[in-house]
């Protein structure tokens, strides 16, 4: 079977619109915080995103809190998701940390408030 000029053109412009349409970017950024340590994580959906993705523990991550937030399917993300016709979709997360030193506040019970700094978490 040979295929035409615009067989191949139709061929082309639609896994291209398969492919780059399935790039997303969703971003959140606060404002205030000045950014600090960086991460990065990858997350695996399955059945067209509707199954997988783990929670990620953000006040593990980022014991200060959170300056940015940004997940996106990547070209390279959305081409293995078409390559296996949706059935495995994975996702990029950017994680900016919040910079500076987060403290955990306690009450000894005896009317007395304990201060610690929280261990900074490394790379």
């Amino acid at each position: 079977m040979t295929t035409t000029k615009p067989q191949k053109l139709i061929l082309i412009l639609g896994l291209s619109a398969m492919t780059l349409g399935a790039c997303h970017n969703i971003q959140y950024k606060n404002p205030s915080a000045q950014p600090g340590q960086q991460h990065s994580v990858k997350q695996s959906f399955f059945l067209w995103g509707l199954a997988g993705g783990e929670e990620i523990n953000l006040k593990a991550l980022c014991p200060a809190g959170v300056a940015e937030i940004s997940s996106q399917t990547s070209i390279v993300d959305s081409l293995l998701g078409a390559f296996t016709g949706g059935l495995y979709s994975p996702r990029s997360v950017d994680i900016t940390c919040q910079s500076g030193t987060a403290y955990r506040v306690e009450d000894d019970g005896e009317g007395t408030m304990q201060v610690a700094a929280l261990p900074s978490t490394s790379n």
